[in-house]
Protein backbone atom coordinates (compact mmCIF):
# COMPACT_ATOMS: atom_id res chain seq x y z
CA UNK A 1 0.00 0.00 0.00
CA UNK A 2 0.97 3.63 -0.22
CA UNK A 3 1.30 6.20 2.52
CA UNK A 4 -1.82 8.14 3.42
CA UNK A 5 -1.57 11.54 1.71
CA UNK A 6 -2.39 14.32 4.15
CA UNK A 7 -3.80 17.56 2.70
CA UNK A 8 -2.38 20.65 4.39
CA UNK A 9 -4.98 23.21 5.53
CA UNK A 10 -3.81 26.82 5.16
CA UNK A 11 -4.44 29.22 8.02
CA UNK A 12 -4.29 32.86 7.01
CA UNK A 13 -3.86 35.65 9.53
CA UNK A 14 -7.08 36.91 11.07
CA UNK A 15 -9.18 34.30 9.24
CA UNK A 16 -11.02 31.48 10.95
CA UNK A 17 -10.63 27.98 9.51
CA UNK A 18 -11.92 24.64 10.72
CA UNK A 19 -9.37 22.33 12.28
CA UNK A 20 -8.97 19.53 9.72
CA UNK A 21 -10.17 16.02 10.38
CA UNK A 22 -7.32 13.65 11.11
CA UNK A 23 -6.73 10.72 8.75
CA UNK A 24 -5.51 7.28 9.83
CA UNK A 25 -1.93 6.51 8.85
CA UNK A 26 -1.37 3.48 6.67
CA UNK A 27 -0.16 0.68 8.97
CA UNK A 28 2.66 -0.29 6.58
CA UNK A 29 3.65 2.98 4.89
CA UNK A 30 2.55 5.69 7.31
CA UNK A 31 1.44 9.12 6.14
CA UNK A 32 3.06 11.79 3.97
CA UNK A 33 2.55 15.54 4.28
CA UNK A 34 3.71 17.95 1.54
CA UNK A 35 6.18 20.35 3.17
CA UNK A 36 5.97 23.40 0.93
CA UNK A 37 6.19 26.06 3.63
CA UNK A 38 8.93 27.68 5.71
CA UNK A 39 10.22 26.32 9.00
CA UNK A 40 7.94 27.02 11.91
CA UNK A 41 4.93 27.21 9.61
CA UNK A 42 3.85 23.53 9.44
CA UNK A 43 1.73 22.44 12.39
CA UNK A 44 1.34 18.68 12.65
CA UNK A 45 -1.70 17.38 14.56
CA UNK A 46 -1.42 13.80 15.82
CA UNK A 47 -4.37 11.94 17.32
CA UNK A 48 -4.58 8.69 19.25
CA UNK A 49 -8.10 7.30 18.76
CA UNK A 50 -7.51 4.41 21.18
CA UNK A 51 -9.46 4.98 24.40
CA UNK A 52 -7.51 2.38 26.37
CA UNK A 53 -3.79 3.00 25.84
CA UNK A 54 -1.15 5.50 24.81
CA UNK A 55 0.28 4.96 21.32
CA UNK A 56 3.42 6.11 19.56
CA UNK A 57 3.87 8.02 16.33
CA UNK A 58 7.27 8.27 14.65
CA UNK A 59 8.41 11.23 12.57
CA UNK A 60 10.97 9.72 10.20
CA UNK A 61 14.42 11.34 9.91
CA UNK A 62 14.64 13.38 6.72
CA UNK A 63 18.12 12.22 5.73
CA UNK A 64 19.57 15.73 5.48
CA UNK A 65 22.68 17.12 7.19
CA UNK A 66 20.69 18.16 10.27
CA UNK A 67 18.92 14.82 10.61
CA UNK A 68 19.65 13.15 13.93
CA UNK A 69 17.35 10.15 13.79
CA UNK A 70 13.64 9.54 14.06
CA UNK A 71 11.48 11.40 16.57
CA UNK A 72 9.13 9.14 18.56
CA UNK A 73 6.08 10.86 20.03
CA UNK A 74 3.98 9.32 22.78
CA UNK A 75 0.31 10.26 22.39
CA UNK A 76 -1.96 9.66 25.38
CA UNK A 77 -5.16 7.68 24.90
CA UNK A 78 -8.09 9.59 23.38
CA UNK A 79 -6.07 12.73 22.77
CA UNK A 80 -4.81 15.07 20.06
CA UNK A 81 -1.40 16.73 20.22
CA UNK A 82 0.26 19.37 18.03
CA UNK A 83 3.91 19.89 17.15
CA UNK A 84 5.97 22.19 14.92
CA UNK A 85 9.05 20.53 13.42
CA UNK A 86 12.34 21.62 11.81
CA UNK A 87 12.50 20.86 8.08
CA UNK A 88 16.28 20.41 8.25
CA UNK A 89 15.75 17.39 10.48
CA UNK A 90 12.54 15.87 9.17
CA UNK A 91 11.80 16.95 5.58
CA UNK A 92 12.63 14.02 3.29
CA UNK A 93 15.48 14.95 0.93
CA UNK A 94 15.35 11.90 -1.36
CA UNK A 95 13.35 8.81 -2.20
CA UNK A 96 9.63 8.19 -2.46
CA UNK A 97 8.68 10.91 0.02
CA UNK A 98 11.11 13.61 -1.16
CA UNK A 99 9.85 17.05 -0.12
CA UNK A 100 7.45 15.61 2.44
CA UNK A 101 7.17 14.93 6.12
CA UNK A 102 6.84 11.19 6.68
CA UNK A 103 5.19 9.89 9.83
CA UNK A 104 4.43 6.35 10.93
CA UNK A 105 1.97 5.17 13.56
CA UNK A 106 2.05 2.27 15.98
CA UNK A 107 -1.31 1.16 14.56
CA UNK A 108 -4.48 2.49 12.89
CA UNK A 109 -5.39 4.46 16.00
CA UNK A 110 -2.75 7.04 15.07
CA UNK A 111 -4.27 9.74 12.87
CA UNK A 112 -2.70 12.85 11.39
CA UNK A 113 -3.68 16.28 10.03
CA UNK A 114 -1.53 19.28 9.10
CA UNK A 115 -1.94 23.04 8.97
CA UNK A 116 0.23 25.71 7.37
CA UNK A 117 0.50 28.88 9.40
CA UNK A 118 0.84 31.88 7.10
Amino acid sequence: MAATEITVTRVEREKVVAIPTTAAVDTADGAAVDWNCADGKLLLIVENADSAAAKSATVVNGGGLQGMGDLVLSIAQSSKMAIVLDSGKYKQVSGTYKGKLWIKGEDVNIKVAAMELT
